[in-house]
């Protein structure tokens, strides 16, 4: 039974995020996708950063992650503000777990290997068999700059993961886009202040899918390592689904269904070959 304890923490990792993005649908609805987005931020890094206790140095080198994450929240924000929750999901994930090796090979001048190379190619595939088959409307389109900043954060993040704990990068980083984007959402008019009726989706949504998510996930990928627990990571997009589903949001189409099993075999793909990002992307911040 205990060998088994790191999977539970794992499978919930990874599944509850799922609920998170549905929490996050009523969420913004009633007070701004940058303003719910930016509070739910600021629940999760404010005992996150208590608990870590970041160095100045950990505190600065957070700041590039953070506008990574600020991006990729705002954007994923706007894509749910109205948009197809299953859809959103299936392309945030793909991208973010595919595109990350790529970002990481540009900016290094390097090539990637075949695995990363497969991966990034499965990711566009997924696209093209969204937009062949259910049509890649403005939601989806968000989705994708989502996945971009996502993984574009994964990348800023491991360039100093490895100078300190991953907490004392990580949770600065959250809590430092949950003000932008708060801040964002004041200056654009949004409801800075949650309601009463919001606060306990509001709770659940950052202390619960988000920080004990979060914390779940990496006490699984500690003790499995990045070979065993990276290539389950997609199947958050299975999480959504059963979310959708069971509380009436919708069941996928043919088409969606078959761009959801090319990004999970596309998502995977990068954990197969030597790259150096499986451990970061699982000791980043989620979604």
């Amino acid at each position: 039974m205990r060998r088994a304890v790191p999977w539970f923490d794992l499978a919930f990792g990874v599944l509850a995020p799922g609920v998170g993005l549905l929490l996050i649908v009523a969420g913004i609805a009633e007070t701004g996708p940058l303003s719910f987005l930016g509070w739910r931020s600021l629940l999760i890094a404010i005992p996150g950063v208590l608990l870590a206790r970041p160095s100045a140095i950990a505190w600065r080198d957070a700041i590039p992650p953070s506008l990574g994450l600020m991006f990729a929240l705002g954007m994923l924000g706007y894509a749910l503000d109205g948009g197809d929750l299953v859809t959103v999901g299936v392309v945030t994930i793909t991208v973010a777990l595919t595109i990350a090796p790529m970002i990481l090979a540009a900016s290094c001048l390097t090539l990637p290997g075949l695995p990363e190379t497969l991966g990034a190619l499965g990711g566009v595939g997924t696209l093209v068999v969204l937009a062949s088959t259910a049509g890649m409307g403005a939601d989806a389109w968000l989705a994708a700059a989502s996945g971009v900043g996502f993984a574009a954060a994964v990348v800023l993040t491991e360039r100093v993961i490895h100078d300190h704990p991953a907490p004392s990068v990580v949770m600065p980083a959250l809590g430092m886009a949950g003000v932008i984007l708060l801040g964002a959402g004041v200056v654009l008019g949004e409801a800075w202040l949650p309601t009463r009726d919001l606060v306990p989706p509001l709770v659940v949504a950052g202390l619960v899918t988000g920080l004990l998510a979060m914390l779940a996930r990496w006490r699984g990928a500690e003790v499995l390592g990045a070979k065993l627990a990276r290539p389950v990571m997609g199947l958050e997009m299975l999480g959504v689904v059963a979310v959708a589903a069971w509380f009436g949001s919708g069941w996928p189409t043919t088409g969606l269904w078959t761009a959801l099993v090319v990004g999970l075999v596309a998502s995977a793909a990068p954990a197969r070959g030597t790259n150096r990002l499986s451990e970061t992307e699982l000791f980043s911040a989620g979604r």
